[in-house]
């Protein structure tokens, strides 16, 4: 039997290869479906994470927060203090608590010997500070009216920031 001039064998095999790529089609089709859902969901698990990031403030807040130098600031202090690399590469200024701060030298600064902590009480500054992932960190500049004290901390070779500052009761 012949329709249009194809043997029922051309048909079936037409018909064939249009099941199959309709049957590729509807799985690449499937497969853009479940990949654009994994990146809405993957989105909106990182919206959620950046909240509860941002959110992670302690309660009560600290009085104070640092600024770790490993050189020592001019003298004296400037009305606006120069922003290091990475706190302008990252559009904020990095600082830690007090109970942050020896952690914090131990990670980051971990060649040095001398440190300098610049104290800043939370409440006075003047531009934003937000909580991110447990880190204070301020979108914006201090200068030496935000500046509450100052505190050069030295080690020996071998020991962590983390013992020197320990006794610490400048940190607060």
């Amino acid at each position: 039997m012949t329709t249009h001039g194809m043997t029922s064998g051309q048909i079936f095999r037409s018909l064939l290869t249009c099941t199959l790529f309709y049957a590729q089609s509807a799985t690449r089709y499937i497969g853009l479906i479940t990949s654009s859902l994994q990146l809405f969901t993957f989105k909106q698990q990182e919206e959620e994470d950046s909240s509860t990031l941002a959110m992670s403030a302690p309660n009560p807040l600290p009085k104070y927060i640092y600024k770790i130098l490993p050189s020592p600031p001019q003298d004296p202090l400037p009305k606006e203090f120069p922003l290091s690399q990475l706190d302008a590469n990252d559009g904020f200024v990095h600082l830690s608590t007090a109970t942050q701060v020896p952690n914090t030298a131990d990670l980051f600064f971990t060649d040095a010997t001398q440190l300098w902590l610049i104290k800043l009480e939370l409440a006075k500054l003047a531009d934003p500070v937000k909580w991110e992932s447990g880190f204070p960190h301020l979108y914006g500049n201090f200068g030496a009216a935000d500046v509450q004290g100052l505190e050069k901390f030295e080690r020996k070779e071998g020991r962590k920031w983390s013992e020197v500052m320990k006794t610490s009761t400048w940190l607060e």
